[in-house]
């Protein structure tokens, strides 16, 4: 009979590939019920002499955002910053949907992009002040990654009028 089996599993390998999921899961079942299976025999413990209850399962199905790395910022004018980032990684199923920008902690994006883009621009931002940002990945069920480690950027002072040569004053007679 076993040779039989093993015959058909052979033949249809996606055979093979359920029942390993569906041993898997009820493994991962019994964990979740503190290692008590029940059978026509009755309920059985399956856990160890000291009685602690089973480690959890890691869900290792689930995607996992790393943040994105090597954020720069450099400004590109006096009131606009451009951000670039290496591509952020994911463990598990999934993949990287866009990257959220955002300014000074807050938790709303100032800016959004696709995927593929690894850079940014911001805008409206004051002259002589310091801003930082961070940037985070997101998936397409909506779950970010950590925050990019943070850069900080001081937009350059506006140019002031010079008086004229040697300090003093100019004028227009």
């Amino acid at each position: 009979m076993l040779r039989r089996f093993f015959t058909r599993c052979a033949a249809r390998p996606s055979v093979v590939a359920s029942a390993v999921l569906a041993v898997a899961s009820l493994v991962a079942l019994s964990v979740l019920a503190g290692g008590r299976l029940t059978s026509a025999a009755g309920p059985q413990d399956h856990r160890s002499d000291d009685r602690r209850p089973a480690s959890p399962v890691p869900d290792v199905l689930s995607p996992v955002l790393q943040p994105p790395r090597g954020l720069e910022a450099e400004a590109t004018g006096p009131s606009t910053v451009r951000l670039s980032w290496q591509e952020a990684t994911v463990t598990g199923r999934g993949v990287v949907a866009g990257y959220r920008v955002f300014q000074d902690g807050t938790s709303t994006a100032v800016v959004s992009v696709g995927p593929e883009v690894l850079s940014a621009e911001v805008g409206s931002l004051e002259p002589g002040i310091s801003y930082g940002f961070t940037v985070r990945a997101i998936d397409a069920d909506g779950r970010y990654s950590a925050p990019s480690e943070e850069v900080e950027l001081t937009m350059p002072a506006r140019p002031t009028v010079s008086d004229g040569p040697q300090g003093t004053p100019s004028h227009a007679d």
